[in-house]
C-alpha cells in the first residue's frame, strides 16, 4: 500500500529488522520487503528511468528504513524532569532537551505546554518552542512563576512536551513514555509567616469577641434581674404584722412598699433557699 504501511508492518513482525518497498513504476505491483539483516546491499540502485516510481523520474522507487519502534535510542532526554521555585532561586529554574540519536530526516520539534496550572499563578516558557536537528545541539528551558510572591501556599504545576516529528520514532517512543516535568512552586517565607501572624491575631481576636460576648450578656442579665430586687428596709409591717396566709414552707404578711400595700412572702426557718431573698408581689 505504501512504504509507511510496509514499515508499521515490519514493526509488528518478530524478526523484523529492516524493510524495503519495491514501488517502482514497471512493477504490476508494489512489494514489501522484511528483512532480518541490516538491509545491506551489494548492487547500487540508481539514476535508471525504470527505477523511479513514475515515468517523470519525481518519485522513488524503492524506500528502505528500520521500522521507528525498534530505534530504541530516538528519544528525548529531559534533565532534570522535576523543577523547585522558590524564594532562594527568584522562582525561576531551567531544564534541558537534547535527543538520544539523529533524526533520519527532518527536525524533532519539542513544545512545552502546561497541563495543571492555577489561576492566581502564571508560567512563563522560554523559549516557548524547541527545534532540534540532531543529537549534538542541547537546549536550555527556563520557566518561571510570575506573581510567586503573592502565593499563600504550595502549587504544584505539570508541564507536558507535545513531541513533532518528520522521524516517526521519536514520536512513537515519546507518546509511549510521555515526557512531562514537574514544577514544584514555593511560596515567599515572608508570606507564609504573614498569612500564620494573620491567622494567630483572627483565633486572638475571635476569643476576645467570645469574652465580649460573654461579659455583656451576663451584665445584661443583672440589670434585668436588678429591676426585680428591692431594699428590705423600704418595706414596713405592722405592729404586730397582719398574716395573710400560711403555707407549709412560711407566711404570706402585709406590708407597705412605698406608700403601696403589698404582700410578702416570709420563708420558715429550715426552708430557706440558698440565698435568703425577699420577694413582693
Amino acid at each position: 500500500k505504501s512504504p509507511e504501511a510496509c514499515s508499521e508492518y515490519c514493526q509488528l513482525m518478530s524478526g523484523c529488522n529492516y524493510f524495503s518497498y519495491d514501488q517502482r513504476w514497471k512493477e504490476a505491483e508494489h512489494t514489501c520487503f522484511m528483512l532480518e539483516d541490516t538491509g545491506e546491499r551489494q548492487d547500487y540502485i540508481c539514476c535508471d528511468p525504470d527505477d523511479y516510481g513514475d515515468v517523470d523520474m519525481l518519485t522513488p522507487g524503492w524506500t528502505s528504513g528500520i521500522p521507528p519502534e525498534s530505534r530504541k535510542d530516538a528519544v528525548i532526554f529531559v534533565e532534570p524532569r522535576e523543577l523547585s521555585l522558590n524564594e532562594d532561586n527568584g522562582h525561576v529554574e531551567v531544564f534541558e532537551l537534547h535527543l538520544g540519536a539523529n533524526p533520519l530526516r527532518g527536525s524533532v520539534v519539542i513544545t512545552p505546554t502546561l497541563n495543571m496550572a492555577r489561576a492566581d499563578l502564571e508560567i512563563t516558557i522560554t523559549p516557548p518552542r524547541v527545534v532540534l536537528y540532531d543529537n549534538n545541539t542541547k537546549v536550555v528551558v527556563t520557566v518561571a512563576a510570575v506573581g510567586a510572591d503573592a502565593i499563600s501556599d504550595d502549587a504544584v504545576i505539570i508541564l507536558d512536551l507535545d513531541i513533532a516529528a518528520c522521524d516517526s520514532a521519536f514520536t512513537i517512543i515519546a507518546s509511549a513514555t510521555k515526557a512531562s516535568v514537574y514544577i514544584d512552586v514555593s511560596p515567599n517565607a515572608s508570606i507564609s509567616q504573614t498569612s500564620v501572624i494573620l491567622l494567630s491575631v483572627i483565633s486572638v481576636l475571635s476569643v476576645i469577641a467570645g469574652v465580649a460576648v460573654s461579659w455583656t450578656n451576663s451584665w445584661r442579665k443583672k440589670r434585668d434581674d436588678s429591676a426585680w430586687m428591692i431594699d428590705s428596709s423600704d418595706l414596713t409591717y405592722s405592729t404586730p404584722p397582719v398574716v395573710l396566709g400560711s403555707g407549709t414552707f412560711g407566711h404570706v404578711l402585709l406590708a407597705t412598699y412605698r406608700g403601696t400595700n403589698v404582700a410578702v412572702k416570709r420563708v420558715l426557718p429550715g426552708h430557706s433557699t440558698s440565698s435568703d431573698i425577699t420577694k413582693s408581689t
